[in-house]
């Protein structure tokens, strides 16, 4: 994909599935790659959320928020808790 290009890049629960754990940071940073510079990446998921918003600051990420789904986390049910993470540079 052509670099700089997107105003929205939106990730449902596909991180997770991405291992080792360098691997997740390299899907993010070509998930940024793509962003325009205004732009905007939403990651619905769970697990690893906390270590995607450190590697969004970073990458020099100011406006980083995680945000509960469901009751207290719970869609899907309390195994899987998900949260949105919304970030903008």
């Amino acid at each position: 994909l052509e670099s700089r290009h997107y105003d929205y890049v939106l990730s449902t629960f596909t991180f997770h599935s991405v291992s080792p754990a360098i691997n997740r940071g390299r899907a993010i940073q070509e998930a940024v790659r793509v962003m325009k510079p205004n732009g905007t990446l939403i990651i619905v998921d769970f697990g690893n959320l906390q270590q995607y918003r450190q590697l969004l600051n970073n990458l020099g990420f100011q406006d980083v928020r995680i945000v509960p789904t469901g009751i207290n986390g719970w869609w899907g049910g309390p195994w899987l808790k998900t949260s949105v993470l919304t970030a903008r540079r």
